[in-house]
């Protein structure tokens, strides 16, 4: 469509990195 899963994959990694 034009929505890329490369943000997904970004914002899972953040999220999974978030200590808190």
């Amino acid at each position: 469509v034009g929505y890329t899963p490369d943000y997904l994959f970004l914002l899972q990694t953040i999220l999974r990195s978030d200590p808190q």
